[in-house]
Order: C-alpha cells, then sequence, then structure tokens
C-alpha cells in the first residue's frame, strides 16, 4: 500500500539528517595531527564514504558492519597515508565520541524547516542508529522540541535496517504504514529499512551520488517543505518504495 496522499507524520532520522558530525572541531584534530582538510572536504568524503556503503550493500545483497574500525577510522583512511597520523587522529576522534559523541552539530536550517513543518501542522518524531544518547544530543543542539517521541536503537533494541525499530516505533504512535514517511540519508539502513516496514522513504542525498538510483530524493531537509506540499497534487508520480522486490541480508538474517 503506498503513502496515501494525505498530510502524513514524519518521521526522520538523526545522523546525516538533523545532525552531522562536528567537522571544524575535527578539521583542527586533523590540523594538529599535521594533516590539512578542509571542512567542505571532509564532509564530501563522508558522503562518499556512505554511498560505497550503499553501493557495495546493493552489489552483494549483503550489509555487513560498515565500520568495523569505527566511524573515524572510515572518515579519515582514504585520506590520511600516513599511519602514524591516521592513528593520532582517530585516537583523538574516539576519545571524544566515548566523552561527548562526534555527531552533535547541525545547522541554522535544520531548526528552520522542522519550525516550518511544524507550523504547517505536521507531527513529527525520530528513529535512529544511536549510542543512547540521541535524545540529549537534540536537546543540546535546541531540535528535541520538535519531536513527539525518540527512538534509539540502543534503547529500542533492534537497528536499521530490522524492520521491527520501524513497527515499534508505529505501533507506539499509534500508525498504520501508510499514514507516516521517513526521512534519512542511507539507502540501505533507511530507504530499504523503511519500505521493509511498508513505510515511504526519501533519501537525503546532498551531492547528488544516487543519480540514477530509484526512489525519491532531495538533498536536504530544508527542500522537504516544498516537496510536502506539491507531493498529494501528483502522489502517483513519486515512488517512495523502491525496494519493496529487492534482497538483502544482514546480521545473519535474510529479509525481503
Amino acid at each position: 500500500m503506498e503513502l496515501k496522499p494525505l498530510k502524513p507524520y514524519l518521521l526522520f532520522d538523526a545522523g546525516g539528517t538533523l545532525v552531522f558530525p562536528e567537522l571544524e572541531w575535527m578539521v583542527g584534530v586533523a590540523a594538529d595531527a599535521g594533516f590539512q582538510v578542509t571542512p567542505e572536504q571532509l564532509f564530501e568524503t563522508h558522503c562518499r564514504l556512505i554511498y560505497k556503503i550503499d553501493k557495495v550493500a546493493c552489489q552483494t545483497n549483503h550489509l555487513s558492519d560498515p565500520f568495523p574500525d569505527g566511524y573515524p577510522r572510515a572518515l579519515f583512511s582514504d585520506l590520511v597515508q600516513e599511519p602514524k597520523i591516521l592513528d593520532e587522529i582517530v585516537t583523538k576522534l574516539k576519545a571524544r565520541n566515548d566523552l561527548k559523541n562526534l555527531w552533535t552539530s547541525t545547522y541554522p536550517w535544520v531548526g528552520e524547516t522542522l519550525t516550518k513543518l511544524s507550523d504547517m501542522g505536521y507531527t513529527m518524531s525520530v528513529i535512529s542508529n544511536a549510542d543512547g544518547r540521541v535524545e540529549q544530543i537534540l536537546k543540546d543542539v535546541n531540535l528535541r522540541q520538535y519531536f513527539e517521541k525518540i527512538f534509539d536503537s540502543t534503547i529500542v533494541g533492534f537497528s536499521k535496517p530490522d524492520k521491527r525499530i520501524f513497527e515499534i516505533a508505529l505501533k507506539t504512535l499509534d500508525l498504520q504504514p501508510p499514514q507516516a514517511l521517513y526521512i534519512g540519508d542511507v539507502y540501505t539502513y533507511d530507504v530499504w529499512g523503511a519500505n521493509s516496514a511498508g513505510l515511504g522513504c526519501i533519501q537525503l542525498d546532498p551531492l547528488g551520488l544516487y543519480d540514477g538510483w530509484p526512489g525519491i530524493r532531495l538533498r536536504s531537509v530544508a527542500e522537504l517543505p516544498e516537496w510536502l506540499s506539491a507531493y498529494p497534487k501528483n502522489p502517483e508520480n513519486y515512488n517512495l518504495r523502491p525496494t519493496k522486490e529487492m534482497f538483502l541480508t544482514f546480521e545473519n538474517q535474510t529479509t525481503t
């Protein structure tokens, strides 16, 4: 069943959608270790890392741990060729993540967009793969007030793309899948995961890396109010469940 052309309940991913890595601080850590990189270069590297995860998963029909050695090493390993410098950067980033979490930054347009969506009458919650701290992070960046509920995978007990985390959220919110829409940035975790639970999904693709892939993509949540205004006029034009026939295995489970 496709999303009906009514005002949907909006379910958001957190990392890469509402909150982002502290790129400026990470650039400073790299500079202290003797490696020069800009926030823009680091953000592009992050986006390409996510794209690579999705591309490999779709080619192999299997989703494995994307960061077996941790996100900091995955992010910097293609940039830094000197092992000693790489280790110094990774050590500092891991220490910061243990203390505070690296994903504690947002942009003014995120809050502005959520205000606009709230004013338009949309109700919203968050479903995130996180370490138990996502609700506090949203409070720290002054975004928590926009959301009815926060579903943190560590607290819920299931992680995306397992459809059970979406199903638990829907049950808690007393929603049927056609009544809600998910917004996230990772094709296999967010689009496929949400589709597996019967949810329509919009993928955020800041650099246009997924051009040609099936589905609906926006550059950021800032484009969401305009998209939501246009959607009810021609809902048949929007493929919100592009992965409904996709076969993917993860965590020793097989799901279609």
